[in-house]
């Protein structure tokens, strides 16, 4: 998780290929990009379902839960600013924190609704 959302936030023309411009690309290029995207969706899944046979992760499905990551990494290209305040690696440790233990400081205290 950690790489993907750095490397993503660090190379925003390849994330804005990825996102909005994939139907553009030749057949032979389009199913590169798509069977790589598969791949590292099934891994991501994977890794949830692990998880959750562990014990260590709440059960839901999980390819709501990669859906969920995906689009927090991949709307990066619309707002992240290489140059900014944040470095890539510091958006992509914080993606991880907000992603594995929420954005409250004790959740479990509280009641959100």
């Amino acid at each position: 998780m950690l790489f993907y959302s750095g490397f993503y936030a660090g190379d925003r023309d390849r994330l804005v290929l990825l996102i909005n411009d994939i139907d553009k690309l030749g057949e032979v290029y389009r199913k590169q990009v798509v069977e790589k995207e598969r791949r590292y969706y099934r891994a991501l899944t994977g890794i949830f379902s692990q998880l959750q046979d562990a014990g260590i992760m709440k059960p839901m499905p999980p390819a709501v839960a990669a859906y969920a990551f995906f689009g927090m990494v991949h709307y990066t290209c619309n707002w992240f600013q290489q140059d900014g305040k944040i470095t890539a690696a510091e958006l992509g440790a914080m993606f991880l924190e907000i992603f594995t233990k929420g954005v409250f400081v004790d959740a479990s205290d509280k009641e959100l609704n």
